[in-house]
């Protein structure tokens, strides 16, 4: 059923960043019940589920695998010319999330077993120019990368670890700071071992002030 061209129903970034990292945290421990394995072992799509499930907890509704082209056109994220190559409009966002009836209020990407900034850059480009997309704005409040961040070396695990965490705030910020777009890094950890470090990271990429149309006031 197609999303009306309603735009009223704000979604509350910091809640939608906790059920994230919750749903996260929750797969982790899922796929050991079910397998014996870590999530580091489990397909992406497990990690996905999880995550929506938990979402729409929020009184919101989530779809997963929906068509780029089809939820622009729903957000009003819609400009002259060709969508660009760097939006991928024939693929599909993992997850869209609105209220009943109403237009789309945030899109999350997953990634499984980050070890670096270059594993989730497209996924960055992506959100960013998405976010940015429209003369007059669009519905979209913020995009989310929710990945597994994992260090697994012979020693000081923990060390590196918080280091690709910061390389990955650090990074993502210089990447979509031209756009006047801000990032917002949450993150959990999993285990903390010297020759294992994983945490379940949330990287919320929020529009560029004034980007959104005057029907929509910024979210706190």
């Amino acid at each position: 059923m197609p999303i009306s061209v309603k735009a009223r129903g704000l979604v509350p970034a910091g809640k939608v960043v906790r059920a994230i990292v919750v749903g996260m945290k929750k797969a982790d421990g899922d796929y050991k019940k079910l397998s014996g394995l870590s999530i580091g072992e489990a397909p992406e799509y497990f990690l996905t589920t999880r995550i929506a499930q938990e979402v729409r907890k929020l009184d919101v509704w989530v779809d997963l695998e929906r068509s780029v082209s089809l939820t622009l056109k729903e957000a009003g994220a819609i400009a002259s010319g060709p969508i660009p190559k760097v939006i991928r409009g024939n693929g599909r966002f993992d997850l869209v999330v609105h209220k009943q009836n109403e237009k789309p209020r945030f899109i999350v990407e997953v990634k499984h077993l980050v070890s670096s900034f270059h594993r989730i850059e497209k996924d960055v480009e992506r959100i960013s120019a998405v976010l940015a997309r429209g003369r007059n704005g669009n519905s979209f409040q913020f995009g989310i990368i929710a990945l597994y961040a994992q260090k697994k070396v012979l020693h000081s695990a923990q060390e590196k670890l918080a280091l690709l965490l910061e390389e990955l705030s650090t990074r993502c910020g210089e990447f979509v700071k031209n756009k006047r777009q801000t990032v917002e890094v949450e993150r959990d950890l999993l285990s903390n071992g010297p020759t294992l470090a994983t945490a379940a990271v949330c990287v919320l990429i929020r529009k560029a002030p004034g980007s959104a149309k005057k029907s929509m006031p910024v979210v706190k």
